[in-house]
């Protein structure tokens, strides 16, 4: 029970990582120093650090060092390949280094003299941080025990390759950003496309405007701002009526500002950003627009928010299966209890321990061990959801079903022997076949437990029984 009240604090600590809004600052150098200092507490570590390659691989910068003793910050050191090789083809061949004696770990004893004996870094674990686009090394988080050693467990481990995860999206979303003010100061910079209206139509447009829109003066006067828009905006306005009510209300306050998708005269859609102006000119009210190329910044909000939803969606999902994970279970049965209508609402909750499985990653390897898993989500799930139930995953080779009293826990027994059935189901992986089994486990809510830990725990306790 240790072991998961510990991976419950690690998701936690992860969790509250991922949704704190300071992560996601447009600098790295600005968002980097929140996560490493969550991650010193969360870890109980003396100092955490985020280092980042050069671009030709041959050394590391410290971005960012966080002291839990001085609460300070410190960064710009750096490491070079050419003075410690092996640390480095290290990073390069592997996930994680945790080196609980790093004066003797022939991964670390290297930086020995330099660097650890310096601090009395006793302890170093080390996540590295990979591109997403092929995995190449682009630098690392390291957690650092000053004073004395630490035996890293596997929820520690865990934890950094996660933190380490979130860095590598990190890197993805700066630079993100920083295109998207290179962008803006490029446009900012150059010149815009300025249109000048006479009644509804262009009267005359300004080489950048000319440019943007595919055509010569001659082609472009006398359009309107509908001939150079699709029939509908994104939003699923209809554009005529929409950019005639920009215009009058521009002519009503002087100044308007929207985003707007327009279209060139061979018909190709660009995102733009519209400021209308109007002005009295020989005492006549006159309209001008200005129009920005946003296109480049549209797709660079677009990547950065499907960024986002995919850390969210890892927080609280099995990056495995896909299953949503312990937080989820937890979160789903305390929903469950409190929309409660009455006292005679009842939970289910069913805790599969899968036989034989720890056989088969001992003897074929862990890679098939994942791929079981996965057949067994696959082959299990629909029928979990048939039967009006939700399937998680805690970890390893445990997994839990949900079922409310509005389903189908009138006769557990026959559910239990149902979920039994379809685990004894052969499943093929890699040209093998496999019947798993399981041990299963069974708690009810509220005769077993109030809440949802309560819950595990009892089922915990009757799987083993």
């Amino acid at each position: 029970m240790d072991k998961s009240n510990r991976e419950v604090d690690y998701e936690q600590a992860y969790l509250s990582i991922v949704m704190n809004p300071l992560v996601y600052q447009d600098k790295l150098a600005d968002s980097a120093p929140v996560i490493l200092r969550e991650a010193a507490h969360a870890l109980g570590v003396t100092r955490t650090s985020m280092w980042l390659m050069s671009e030709e691989g041959t050394a590391m910068t410290c971005l960012s060092l966080y002291d839990t003793r001085t609460n300070d910050f410190e960064s710009g050191a750096i490491l070079e390949q050419e003075m410690f090789p092996r640390y480095f083809e290290a990073l390069f061949n592997g996930r994680v280094i945790d080196a609980v004696d790093a004066f003797g770990d022939p991964r670390t004893d290297e930086l020995t003299d330099s660097y650890l004996a310096i601090l009395d870094v006793k302890s170093l674990l080390d996540a590295t941080i990979r591109s997403a686009q092929d995995g190449g090394l682009q630098g690392i988080l390291c957690a650092e025990m000053v004073g004395e050693q630490s035996n890293w467990t596997p929820e520690e481990t865990m934890f950094v390759a996660s933190v380490s995860d979130l860095l590598s999206q990190r890197l993805i979303t700066s630079q993100w950003a920083w295109n998207s003010k290179a962008y803006q100061a490029i446009y900012e910079t150059s010149s815009e496309g300025i249109l000048v209206f006479e009644g509804d139509a262009f009267r005359e447009l300004n080489p950048a405007g000319c440019e943007m829109f595919g055509g010569t003066p001659s082609e472009l006067a006398g359009l309107t701002p509908i001939d150079l828009s699709p029939e509908f905006q994104p939003d699923g306005r209809a554009s005529r009526p929409a950019a005639e009510a920009y215009i009058q209300e521009c002519l009503a306050k002087g100044f308007m500002q929207f985003d707007w998708v327009h279209a060139k005269l061979d018909g190709t859609e660009f995102d733009a950003e519209v400021t209308l102006n109007s002005a009295d000119v020989a005492g006549q009210r006159a309209l001008f627009a200005l129009i920005r190329d946003i296109t480049a910044e549209k797709k660079a909000e677009r990547q950065a928010l499907a960024a986002q939803e995919e850390l969210e969606f890892r927080a609280t999902h099995d990056s495995l299966t896909g299953l949503k994970n312990r937080y989820q279970l937890h979160h789903h049965v305390e929903q469950l209890i409190d929309d409660a209508h009455d006292s005679s609402f009842r939970i289910a909750l069913l805790l599969m321990d899968l036989n034989r499985f720890k056989e088969i990653n001992d003897t074929l390897g862990h890679s098939t061990g994942d791929k079981v898993l996965v057949a067994v989500t696959r082959m299990l799930e629909p029928h979990i959801k048939d039967m009006g139930g939700a399937l998680f995953r805690l970890g390893g080779d445990e997994f839990v079903a949900v079922f409310e009293s509005d389903t189908c826990i009138e006769n557990f027994e026959d559910l239990v022997d149902t979920i039994g059935h379809h685990l004894r189901s052969t499943i093929e992986v890699d040209g093998a076949s496999f019947a798993m089994g399981a041990s299963i486990g069974v708690a009810r809510f509220p005769h077993d437990g109030e809440d949802s830990h309560e819950l595990l725990r009892c089922a915990d306790v009757a799987m083993y029984h």
